[in-house]
């Protein structure tokens, strides 16, 4: 490749590039259409329907018993705040406890909790969680 070669290419990505970045506000302008920014701490209004499918992967369902779920509280997370809640059931005769992050009303973090992380929770019954498999008949 010569450099009057090397040098047409690069001229002509670079107005390539300026014209895509043009087009880019050309169209923000025409359609006045602009991305959404995302409210992070949208309400999680189907946390429980959200925290029913993720258990469901975890354990066998039928075994579940003794559900119980806090409302979702808006919680210091370092330097920002998030929606966050606790469940605990018992699944295969073990005892469990996890503590589930939202972010823009979504599960974003469902894991073990750790020893006072769930101490905010003020539990709930989550017959829905116990209901999941009816009979002991999953499918």
């Amino acid at each position: 490749m010569t450099v009057s070669s090397l040098r047409a290419s690069l001229v002509g990505l670079s107005v390539a590039a300026a014209v895509a970045l043009v087009g880019c506000s050309t169209v923000e302008k025409l359609t006045g259409a602009r991305e959404k920014p995302v409210e992070a701490n949208l309400y999680p209004s189907n946390y429980r329907a959200q925290i029913a499918k993720v258990v469901s992967t975890l354990v066998d369902p039928a075994t579940i018993r003794n559900a119980q779920v806090a409302q979702p509280v808006l919680r210091p997370e370092g330097d920002v705040e998030r929606y966050e809640t606790c469940v605990r059931f018992t699944a295969g005769g073990e005892e469990q406890e996890r503590f589930a992050n939202f972010f823009a009303g979504d599960l974003n973090q469902f894991v073990k909790a750790q020893p006072g992380q769930c101490s905010f929770a003020a539990y709930q019954p989550f017959p829905e969680l116990e209901r999941l498999c009816p009979g002991g008949k999953c499918s």
